[in-house]
């Protein structure tokens, strides 16, 4: 036994090694490069709200407040550049066949924040009911065009930042809305508002690789009244105990459309 592995051994270690292993194969790749996944910059969010008078007299000036906040979570890219809102005044209201009986924006007015006049551009939205943004520009660099009813008013107001970040506190800015005296009673007029940014999250502004970034639009409506009802007290506080010695008023008041 010990003799016969001895010369299996001998006769394998006397084997060219090349004879014992087979030659490996070689085969040519040829060179070529892998194409990467697209990558999108994540827009910074432009949330607004909007709040005002919803029950305002007929012929009378509105103050609205649009409050601007970027609500990202994106933990890197979160700043949005070159912030502003769109906000659309119903002008034309029931118009047509009536004669414009909405709510506008009154000219040679300005939207201000903390007292400052803002850069303000008003487009009316023509007869296809299209307005051509100011100034935001699609993924193939042309302006964006904005829907609307012919005849409404499209208005741009920019924000006095740069760039605007989540942990940037939220901004009020306030404008002016004058209803129309021949506006229909308890019928519901929209003012829309629409945050967005010009650049999105691209500092040096390059509109066909990072184009301009749109939050939600909110809807604000607005209720003209032909008169306004307040009832008032003269209790101290708003309370009192009972009895004829404690003897309070009521007040009641009207005020009536112009």
């Amino acid at each position: 036994m010990h003799t016969t592995l001895k010369n299996i051994f001998s006769r394998a270690a006397q084997q060219p090694l090349n004879s014992r292993t087979p030659a490996l194969s070689k085969r040519q790749r040829p060179l070529f490069a892998e194409q990467l996944e697209a990558r999108r910059l994540l827009a910074a969010d432009a949330t607004v709200n909007l709040t005002g008078a919803s029950q305002s007299l007929l012929g009378e000036d509105v103050n609205f407040v649009v409050t601007f906040d970027n609500t990202s979570t994106d933990p890197t890219d979160n700043i949005g550049y070159s912030p502003f809102v769109d906000i659309v005044m119903p002008l034309t209201g029931d118009a047509p066949p009536l004669p414009n009986n909405g709510i506008s924006f009154p000219s040679g007015s300005s939207a201000s924040y903390n007292g400052l006049n803002l850069s303000t551009t008003e487009v009316i939205f023509d007869a296809n009911g299209e307005a051509i943004h100011p100034f935001a520009k699609d993924s193939a660099g042309q302006p964006v065009i904005v829907s609307g009813k012919p005849g409404d008013q499209l208005i741009v107001v920019e924000l006095p930042f740069g760039s605007y970040g989540p942990t940037q506190p939220p901004i009020d800015i306030h404008f002016t809305g004058s209803i129309s005296p021949d506006a229909q009673p308890n019928h519901a007029y929209d003012i829309t508002a629409t945050g967005g940014y010009r650049y999105q999250v691209d500092a040096v502004g390059n509109p066909t690789d990072d184009n301009a970034a749109f939050g939600t639009t909110i809807v604000d409506p607005v209720q003209p009244q032909l008169f306004r009802l307040k009832k008032t007290s003269n209790t101290p506080e708003h309370e009192t105990a009972t009895g004829p010695n404690f003897q309070h008023s009521y007040t009641v008041s009207m005020a009536v459309a112009p």
